[in-house]
């Protein structure tokens, strides 16, 4: 069973059903967490405080989309890395879909071409999870409040990055890294494309666009360019399997 539903002891009954703390209801939260160990955790800190009524807390990007087209959450803390879809993807969808959704992710990657994807997709905070339980706290009330939660070092690599004219930032558009990331891990058009829900013709034509901005003439080429400005380690692509 990969996705649990905590009832909280005076403000979360069940599913969607929540009870108002002092006249004022508590932010309805849904988790999408991989790592059991986190996300069960996760959701036992979140239904003992009366701030909040967790919806569920889940494991996969699909069970965690559904739960939120179905009861639009104030607030949805997830992690990026996925093993059936593209985390920054996930966040992107559903941000569109659930417009009065919050989007917070807590993750252990902190590269540039991660957040750089995360703020292009519209998150509304970053909380890297070797943080202390003080700063998430304090990110997910500034999240749920409608504000936005981001540390001043990943602020200030977002500004470099920007201002870098050579920068990847400035010669690709987010899509294009999106595949490239994967293009750098070894994973062929098809493959990228049911990740990322496209037409492989797209990839293709996604791949050429790549080359004829940078100025390369062959994959081989576009490959070296990934592995010389962080593609291959940024960690949000998993390898591509034999």
């Amino acid at each position: 069973m990969t996705a649990q539903t905590v009832s909280t002891q005076s403000h979360s009954t069940s599913l969607g059903t929540t009870v108002h703390v002092n006249g004022k209801r508590p932010w309805r939260v849904v988790v999408i967490e991989s790592q059991t160990l986190f996300r069960e955790l996760l959701a036992k800190i979140i239904g003992a405080d009366k701030r909040f009524a967790l919806l569920g807390a889940v494991e996969g990007g699909g069970e965690g989309k559904n739960i939120c087209e179905q009861f639009h959450p104030d607030l949805v803390l997830m992690e990026v890395r996925q093993s059936q879809t593209d985390g920054v993807e996930l966040a992107a969808v559903i941000i569109k879909n659930c417009p009065l959704t919050r989007v917070l992710v807590i993750s252990e990657l902190k590269d540039a071409i991660t957040f750089n994807r995360l703020v292009s997709a519209g998150v509304h905070g970053f909380v890297g999870k070797d943080q202390p339980w003080e700063i998430l706290e304090e990110a997910m009330d500034e999240v749920a409040a409608g504000r936005s939660y981001f540390t001043a070092e990943l602020c200030q690599s977002q500004e470099r990055l920007k201002s870098d004219p050579t920068g990847f930032a400035k010669l690709l558009n987010v899509r294009e890294q999106a595949i490239l990331s994967y293009v750098a891990a070894g994973w062929t058009s098809r493959s990228i494309a049911d990740r990322l829900e496209l037409s492989h013709r797209s990839v293709e034509t996604y791949r050429y666009r790549m080359m004829r901005k940078l100025g390369l003439a062959n994959l081989a080429g576009l490959i070296d360019y990934a592995h010389r400005n962080g593609f291959i380690t940024n960690g949000s692509v998993s390898r591509a399997t034999a």
